[in-house]
Order: C-alpha cells, then sequence, then structure tokens
C-alpha cells in the first residue's frame, strides 16, 4: 500500500488537473494507492473538488487556509516566505505522521501543481531505494527567455550552490 499524500492549495483547474494525473498511474504489480491531502485551499471551490476525490480511498486533513504567507504573484515568479515554507513543512508532518500511523508500504509525497506522466509512480517504485525524489521541469520566470531548469534546490530561496544541471 502506498499513501499518495500532499498539502493542498491550488486555483480549481490546476487542482482538477492534478489529480486527474493521479488516477491515470499506471501501478506496479500488486501496489494499491491510498490518498490523503491537507486541504490549505482559501477557494472553497477547489476544497469541494479535493472532498470528491476518490472518497472511499482519500483521507481530507483541515489545513489552517492562512490567508498570507505566500504571494503566488509577487512579481515574475512565486515567492515562497518563511510563513509559508514553515505551514508547508507541518502539513508535510502531519502526512508523514499519518503514513506511520497507517502502517503503510510507502509514501510519496507530491507537488499538487503537477501533472504527472502516467509512469511517474512507477518509475520511482522501481529503484527499490528508501527514499527517492523525481525531478520536474519548470520555468522559473513567467518570460520568453527564461529557460526551463529543474524544479530542485540544495536550500532556499531557489540555490544549487553552483551544482546546476552538470
Amino acid at each position: 500500500r502506498i499513501l499518495v499524500a500532499a498539502p493542498v492549495r491550488k486555483h480549481p483547474d490546476t487542482l482538477a488537473a492534478f489529480l486527474r494525473s493521479l488516477l491515470r498511474q499506471v501501478l506496479p504489480p500488486a501496489v494499491e494507492l491510498e490518498f490523503a491531502f491537507v486541504d490549505d485551499n482559501t477557494d472553497p471551490t477547489s476544497s469541494q473538488i479535493l472532498a470528491t476525490f476518490e472518497p472511499h480511498r482519500t483521507t481530507i486533513i483541515q489545513g489552517t487556509k492562512a490567508a498570507d504567507g505566500f504571494a503566488d504573484a509577487a512579481g515574475p515568479t512565486h515567492q515562497w516566505t518563511p510563513k509559508a515554507m514553515s505551514r508547508v513543512g507541518e502539513a508535510k508532518n502531519r502526512l508523514i505522521q499519518l503514513a506511520l500511523d497507517g502502517h503503510y508500504d510507502r509514501l510519496w509525497l507530491v507537488d499538487c501543481d503537477l501533472i504527472l506522466g502516467l509512469r511517474t509512480l512507477w518509475s520511482l517504485h522501481a529503484t527499490d531505494a528508501p527514499i527517492v525524489c523525481g525531478v520536474f521541469w519548470t520555468r522559473w520566470q513567467d518570460t520568453p527567455d527564461c529557460p526551463p531548469l529543474p524544479q530542485v534546490w540544495l536550500r532556499h530561496p531557489y540555490q544549487l550552490d553552483g551544482k546546476g544541471m552538470d
């Protein structure tokens, strides 16, 4: 059993696309998925979408739904504040504890702004490593000259310490 888990605060269209991509995952043999989300949405439509997602296999934990702490439109890229980082960290800690208490075989913490390829979970599962991370590509700024870069960093704010694509 794998617990697929995420803190969620997304626009309804983005959230719906993310959830559809979870349901389309090609599963390895004998793998069963259950879902858990921390509902930190400030948009009631997003909360409703989450509440109706696979109700027999999904746990919803209420988040703080704090209006401050994350500025998604503070310039050409979004900005993570210390308060937002703390809120998301606390949500992930709650999801990790849920996985431990539920005696799941694996936990897949996944960002809710991704549209996952059909075999994303399969490829992560096939590594048979105790901890594995998928790297996704994104444009860090909404400008035509910004190249796609890996969505990963060694420390905040978005720093690779010279260990970029090499």
